[in-house]
């Protein structure tokens, strides 16, 4: 009997298994590393998500967790600068507004120019025109070509006396004798008038000042003149 009926299979007992190939072994996954700063990032979007909830907005949780664009910031700081410099330029037109006219100054009465065509004007100009003569005569030796010892002493007493009549004049300027022969240079240079700007009196200064020095060197071709008639004629 039991050789025609098979052992029947228990339905508690587990059915065999296969083996299982041997697997291989998965290589070990590094430990990740917290970034602080995305931990940061993640917080400070979260606060803002909280406080964008809490106020009742939350649609602008994603406007507001979005970082502002560059161009955006450039754009806001240059309309905050024009709205400064407007506000700085009304205040300069107002405190302009607000400052009193300046006084307008009346031009400076140019004075009198002093008189050249008078006696002593003509004089002056006329000696100083005949001491220049003498002057150059006497350094070109021009009283050797005269024949007589009296013409000689002549011409030189004449030149000294020239000279020195000059020399009188541009050097105490009498009567205002420099000046006289000053202005009637001026009177070339900027008319029948007086030195009005410091750059004119400066001028006028320089001139008369060159007029003494020349009247310095008429009183030396005096002397010369003189001791030449005097000493050398002996």
């Amino acid at each position: 009997m039991t050789g025609r009926f098979p052992t029947p299979v228990n339905a508690a007992q587990e059915p065999p298994t296969r083996a299982r190939a041997p697997t291989s072994p998965q290589p070990a996954r590094e430990a990740s590393i917290p970034c602080p700063t995305s931990n940061l990032r993640s917080d400070t979007r979260t606060m803002i998500s909280e406080r964008s909830l809490t106020a009742g907005g939350g649609d602008t949780l994603s406007a507001v967790a979005e970082r502002e664009h560059p161009a955006a910031r450039a754009g806001r700081f240059v309309r905050a600068a024009a709205r400064a410099g407007a506000a700085a330029a009304r205040e300069y037109e107002k405190q302009a507004a607000e400052r009193p006219a300046p006084a307008t100054v009346s031009p400076a009465v140019a004075p009198p120019a002093l008189r050249t065509n008078d006696l002593l004007g003509r004089t002056v100009f006329v000696g100083f025109i005949l001491a220049l003569l003498a002057l150059a005569l006497a350094a070109l030796r021009v009283e050797t070509l005269l024949g007589s010892h009296a013409a000689r002493l002549l011409f030189r007493l004449a030149a000294a006396v020239i000279l020195l009549v000059e020399a009188y004049l541009l050097t105490s300027n009498w009567q205002g004798a420099n000046q006289r022969l000053a202005q009637r240079l001026l009177n070339r240079v900027w008319g029948s008038r007086g030195a009005v700007t410091r750059r004119e009196k400066s001028f006028a200064r320089v001139l008369r000042d060159l007029l003494t020095l020349v009247g310095i060197a008429f009183l030396a071709g005096a002397v010369f003149e003189l001791l030449a008639a005097t000493i050398g004629s002996s």
